[in-house]
């Protein structure tokens, strides 16, 4: 069993890099909080959306390798 996370990252008058280095941020934070006892794959999925729009799936590779995609 995982945790979920809800996170308001942005608004809708955000220009696309400000979306993009609030969602960077976010995941690098979350990287940051793993415990080190945590074994496997800590980020299993992450998705975006608007309140009320469908989700996309976000790629976490760079994450789980350490380090941060570019923004």
């Amino acid at each position: 069993p995982g945790d979920l996370r809800h996170n308001v990252s942005a608004q809708a008058s955000f220009a696309p890099e400000k979306l993009a280095a609030n969602l960077n941020a976010l995941l690098e934070t979350l990287m940051k909080l793993k415990p080190a006892t945590a074994k496997g794959t800590y980020m299993r999925s992450v998705t975006i959306s608007t309140t009320h729009g469908p989700g996309v799936k976000v790629d976490t590779t760079p994450y789980a390798a350490g380090g941060s995609a570019d923004t």
